[in-house]
């Protein structure tokens, strides 16, 4: 039988392979920015948290001298338990008739097979699942070893990299020079945590939409023109208030005789002031100097500009310099947090969602936001068409009439209700619950009878 020792030194081996293992895994998967905040200070994970750091940003020379490592505990972990053990099971297989001749070579087979399945479970396989799962607080455990084995093998990791150097320019496989990380991880990184319950649901959404803002323009999310409440200086004060009454905002743009003649801006409060002075206000004393953005300004160029002028209400034009609608914080804050109502407000939702999956939607809301409601691919022709409204007339090829209907992707888009020429509200439906199979990325439209 073989002795304790032999058995201690044959675990001694397998388990220092498992360490290097575990020790390669866990510094390849930990977070060096979490290694950062940890290597503040003089304290001894402090500094173990430091050693860590330097061996990350040097993995050629920490990842060889662990491969060294594990490549000759390896060698000598066969080597000794052919020796050590082999021979004793020899006169086993010798005692049988058939395989006597072969007792040698199935004794050492056998033992390798065996120790092989030993350095596998405990020198391989659990090890690297341990540094996976734990890999900051391992990392700082083996800092200081691997620091040291670097530096032993230093002579033969020297060897192995610049070997390693020009095999990879052999392959015409060069290192290009990146983002230690991407806005995408930094997404899946938010979703995860979602899911382990670190992060709440509103705190994700917000987080993602916030990302969202550098891709998107101002006219994703203005207020458009036709939903425009103005103040005409050509029209009766009477009828102006009674402008200001219906729709009770804040500011309003102050023009003479077309939008396109903007002049100002006027804040309620003042004609509130007016007021409590007796006098009846004077729009044109009162008024104050006005913002104008362009339509394709990005959404954070334009909360820069209201950071910058203090201006709490900004005119949007496009490209001819016409009146293409109002943007307010207010609209920035929706396209962060999500769309929402101030209590007294005459606005309606611009989605409705519904207990069959179906959605209610205002025609104005913007194309982006419908991507990411309904989670599909790219709509067609992005460039031509900022609503939803856009959309279906696009796809219809002319102006809609109450009932048209389409198929696109998963969904059925049907208009239900039309403001004169303009497309008021579309019932977005997904087409399994019709009981339809997915249709190819497409249009099929069909007019209702």
């Amino acid at each position: 039988m073989a002795s304790l020792w032999e058995l201690a030194v044959l675990l001694i081996l397998i388990l220092a392979n498992g360490y290097l293992s575990m020790a390669e895994f866990a510094l390849v998967a930990a977070s060096p920015f979490r290694l950062e905040s940890m290597a503040l200070g003089e304290s001894r994970g402090a500094r173990a948290a430091r050693d860590a750091l330097a061996l990350k940003h040097d993995p050629n020379r920490f990842l060889s001298a662990i491969q060294v490592g594990i490549t000759l505990v390896g060698i000598f972990t066969g080597a000794y338990a052919a020796a050590s053990f082999a021979p004793l099971l020899v006169p086993f297989f010798s005692s049988i008739p058939v395989i006597s001749g072969y007792a040698e070579s199935i004794s050492f087979v056998l033992v390798l097979v065996l120790v092989t399945y030993g350095a596998l479970v405990l020198g391989e396989v659990a090890p690297k699942r341990i540094g996976i799962h734990n890999p900051e607080k391992i990392a700082l455990m083996v800092a200081r070893p691997i620091t040291i084995l670097t530096r032993i093998t230093s002579p033969v990791v020297f060897i192995l990299s610049r070997s390693t150097d020009g095999v990879l320019w052999l392959l015409r496989i060069r290192e290009r020079p990146g983002p230690r990380v991407t806005e995408e991880e930094i997404r899946i990184l938010v979703r995860e945590g979602t899911q382990e319950g670190v992060l709440e649901r509103e705190e994700q959404e917000m987080v993602e939409g916030v990302f969202n803002l550098g891709d998107r323009k101002v006219y994703s999310v203005m207020t458009p023109r036709p939903d425009v409440a103005a103040i005409d200086l050509a029209d009766p004060l009477e009828q102006n208030l009674r402008t200001i009454e219906s729709n009770r905002h804040s500011r309003y743009p102050v023009y003479r005789e077309t939008l396109d003649n903007v002049l100002g801006v006027i804040w309620i409060g003042d004609i509130r002031v007016a007021e409590i002075r007796g006098k009846e206000p004077d729009f044109r004393s009162i008024m104050r100097e006005v913002q104008f953005i362009p339509e394709n300004a990005t959404v954070l160029r334009a909360l820069e500009t209201f950071k910058q002028t203090g201006a709490a209400l900004a005119i949007v034009l496009d490209e001819y310099g016409s009146v293409a609608g109002i943007l307010t914080p207010h609209d920035l804050m929706e396209a962060i947090v999500g769309e929402f109502t101030i209590q007294g407000s005459p606005g309606e939702r611009m989605v409705v969602k519904r207990e069959d999956g179906s959605f209610l939607v205002d025609g104005l809301y913007p194309i982006e936001e419908v991507q990411e409601l309904l989670e599909t691919g790219p709509l067609p022709d992005l460039e031509n068409f900022h609503t939803l409204a856009g959309f279906v007339m696009l796809q219809l090829g002319r102006i809609p009439v109450t009932g048209d209907h389409f198929d696109w992707g998963r969904w059925r888009f049907e208009v239900v209700d039309m403001d004169r020429r303009r497309v008021d509200k579309v019932l977005l439906s997904p087409l399994a619950a019709q009981g339809k199979e997915d249709p190819p990325p497409g249009m099929e439209n069909n007019r209702i009878p």
